[in-house]
């Protein structure tokens, strides 16, 4: 894959990463291999399906079924409020740093300014903004670089760290 300097994918070269793709039969309940020939329904978040976030053009001119209009952190609310009674569990009570992307420049989401990029900083500007605390967020806070900063730069920051997580898997 080619992609520019923010790790933003611009497009596929060469061979293909993924293999062995296998989709969840709805009607058997069984894996089947992926079928090129066949059209299948994707469900996914705002920014990687309606904004192309992390370079995902592949989905540009996709028929969208459903769009509620809600913003990938007001379901993430209501599936902790309604699915997990509130509750989240203690697995999540520490960072897992499972991805730290870590530079000694000044790095774009690094909120905290910890000189890494991770889940930190996603929880830091929830945290801030929930304070009425945004102005206080230094420039890189903006990941999306829409220049501002809101709970949509913590949204990139996660998709981006969940994606580069499934690639190091």
């Amino acid at each position: 894959m080619l992609q520019d300097s923010r790790l933003t994918t611009l497009r596929v070269e060469g061979e293909r990463r993924a293999e062995n793709i296998c989709i969840l039969n709805s009607t058997t309940g069984e894996y089947e291999p992926i079928d090129f020939e066949k059209t299948y329904t994707l469900a996914s978040h705002n920014y990687l399906l309606l904004e192309q976030g992390g370079g995902a053009s592949m989905f540009k001119e996709v028929k969208v079924i459903s769009n509620d209009g809600m913003l990938d952190v007001e379901l993430l609310e209501i599936y902790i409020t309604d699915y997990l009674d509130g509750v989240i569990g203690q697995e999540y009570s520490q960072a897992q740093n499972r991805v730290n992307i870590v530079s000694d420049e000044t790095v774009l989401g690094d909120a905290n300014k910890d000189g890494v990029l991770n889940v930190r900083d996603c929880a830091y500007i929830a945290f801030m903004l929930a304070q009425s605390k945004g102005s206080e967020l230094p420039a890189e806070s903006d990941y999306n670089t829409d220049e501002t900063i809101d709970v949509r730069d913590a949204s990139a920051i996660a998709v981006f760290l969940a994606l580069h997580s499934l690639k190091s898997e």
